[in-house]
């Protein structure tokens, strides 16, 4: 069987640095591609960087609409 163009692309969610920068800044979408990927298969490291990223996420919040 012929491998086609769809069958060796990598899923958006399974770039780590997209990951990353998604957490940062729009942190759902973050959160939705750190639970779909399968670079990280724990989830104890899920967690901990869905909780670091909401930390700094609020805390950029806060920084802009808090005065």
């Amino acid at each position: 069987m012929e491998k086609t163009l769809y069958d060796t692309k990598k899923a958006w969610y399974d770039n780590e640095m997209l990951v990353d920068v998604l957490i940062f800044i729009l942190f759902p979408l973050g959160i939705y591609a750190l639970m779909r990927t399968d670079k990280l298969r724990s989830g104890p490291a899920k967690i901990f960087y869905g909780l670091s990223g909401a930390v700094a996420f609020f805390g950029v919040l806060a920084g802009i609409f808090g005065t």
